[in-house]
């Protein structure tokens, strides 16, 4: 579901971060040092176990008095991780009635809460929940989020081991529209929900099940290093007409988008097999940037708010230069073919959302140093008559047969089984440890400079969603394709 855009004439045109970024001289952010290898290697644990909670965690409400259920009230301290600087809260559940409640407070005023006493930055039904998942926050097993039947969603990032507690007694309260139910691990889920199946017998569309498989793999709007993640399907940004006839305007979508141009594919090989650690804290690693990360994001989505903030944020307080900016998506595209360094792949809005390719702020973005032309909008491939014919023409040529029948070997790459072990590395499709599932305990560090350190690695570097697909899953080529509901504009 699309949500309205409303004018806001309050916003910021950041002029003092387009300035300092004009101005950069011998003041241009530093690097910060690297983290010792010690402290890598303290965090560092080398099994991984699914996310999902044993039998003993889940308490179900079977303890009745005299046919009531007997609930009992519970506050826990936690931290809501939607925004870059998250604030302390308290959540609820099932305190006098049955509804989840997050409230705004600080540490110097924790009381005794009352309803007169402290305001609430959401409270909702429990009525109204249809899913509650499991999450990772900073490769902590340590969040959840919860999925309203309105389409509102929240993240919340908890203490060590209080997440269990929450999950458990919201399921405890056995919410009458909850849709996934039980201590399932996404692996569990995805077979349970027979969306494979779903879009195989092609009863749902690719877009869909592609948003499907993020979610319940960790994937979410709500944290920027686990943001949900796309392919490039297309390789021809300049002709003047998008034949998706032709096999020849697609991507490769069996290799990773850093060896998609196969004169890379020798020279990650080799960067791979020669790569040594003395320590045995570093594994062997094809790339040392992924993805999929928070900068990534704020590169594709600079022209929108909160973006732009967190972008200056990020390049401590200035925007980046223009011509590391999204530009053009025919520039985007040749920067992939060009540098193996650069895998970025896509993000939803190139399916939905015509209005993030549109500098509506008319932010000072900068101006290319080759042609001196302003960065404004994003320039377009001349196929497209406008954004909204971009977005149209792309997201047909992510439902179309070709890609149909190959998408199943980008999702072994991202989510499946050639996503870690022998079958990634035969693939060229490994990346830097810190950003698998399991491989780091943050809590292992006793430093808390150290440990926060390490904290940000993760925050920027991205995290690979976790596995769900341990085997290949072909498409099905000999029932006839039916986009469902509105899902192209």
């Amino acid at each position: 579901m699309r949500l309205k855009l409303v004018p806001n004439y309050q916003y910021d045109t950041h002029q003092e971060a387009s300035a300092f970024r004009d101005n950069m001289g011998a003041d241009s952010p530093r690097s910060s040092e690297p983290l010792p290898l010690a402290v890598a290697k303290e965090a560092k644990v080398s099994d991984m176990e699914d996310d999902q909670l044993g039998e003993e965690d889940i308490v179900f409400l079977d303890n009745k008095v005299e046919g009531r259920t007997t609930v009992r009230r519970r506050s826990w301290f936690c931290r809501r991780t939607v925004s870059s600087s998250p604030s302390w809260r308290w959540f609820r559940v099932g305190w006098r009635s049955p509804h989840i409640t997050c409230t705004s407070t600080t540490p110097a005023a924790r009381r005794e809460e009352t309803e007169e006493g402290i305001g609430f930055d959401f409270k909702r039904p429990l009525s109204q929940l249809r899913e509650v998942h499991l999450r990772r926050y900073n490769l902590r097993r340590s969040a959840v989020e919860l999925f309203f039947i309105d389409q509102s969603h929240y993240f919340i990032n908890f203490k060590k081991k209080v997440r269990n507690m929450v999950y458990s007694r919201i399921l405890g309260l056995r919410p009458p529209n909850l849709f996934y139910f039980g201590s399932r691990s996404p692996q569990e889920l995805l077979k349970a929900s027979g969306l494979t199946q779903r879009w195989v017998c092609r009863e749902i569309s690719n877009f869909e099940y592609l948003m499907q498989l993020n979610t319940i793999s960790g994937r979410t709007y709500n944290d920027l290093s686990q943001y949900p993640v796309f392919p490039w399907v297309l390789s021809d940004y300049t002709s003047p007409d998008l034949d998706l006839e032709n096999p020849a305007v697609f991507r490769d979508l069996s290799k990773p988008i850093g060896v998609v141009n196969p004169r890379h594919a020798q020279n990650v090989r080799e960067k791979y097999e020669s790569f040594e650690d003395s320590t045995g804290t570093i594994d062997k690693f094809h790339y040392g940037t992924h993805y999929s990360n928070a900068a990534g994001v704020m590169h594709y989505m600079i022209r929108m708010e909160p973006f732009t903030t967190l972008h200056i944020q990020l390049q401590d307080g200035r925007f980046d230069c223009a011509d590391r900016q999204f530009h053009s998506v025919a520039a985007a595209w040749q920067a992939r073919m060009e540098s193996p360094a650069d895998v970025k792949e896509l993000i939803p809005e190139f399916f939905y959302f015509p209005e993030f390719l549109q500098n509506i702020n008319g932010f000072d973005l900068g101006s290319l140093q080759m042609t001196q032309n302003n960065v404004t909008d994003v320039l377009l491939p001349q196929w497209a008559l406008s954004r909204e014919d971009f977005i149209r023409k792309h997201r047909k040529a992510l439902e179309c047969e070709h890609v149909s029948s190959h998408l199943h070997e980008w999702i072994d790459l991202i989510f499946g089984c050639k996503q870690r072990g022998e079958e990634a590395v035969k693939a060229l499709n490994v990346f830097y440890y810190c950003t698998y599932e399991g491989a780091v305990d943050l809590d292992a560090i006793a430093n808390e400079t150290e440990r926060k350190a390490l904290e940000g690695i993760i925050s920027n570097f991205g995290q690979t969603p976790c596995q769900l697909l341990k085997a290949v899953v072909p498409r099905n080529q000999n029932r006839s394709f039916i986009i469902q509901g509105s899902d192209v504009l």
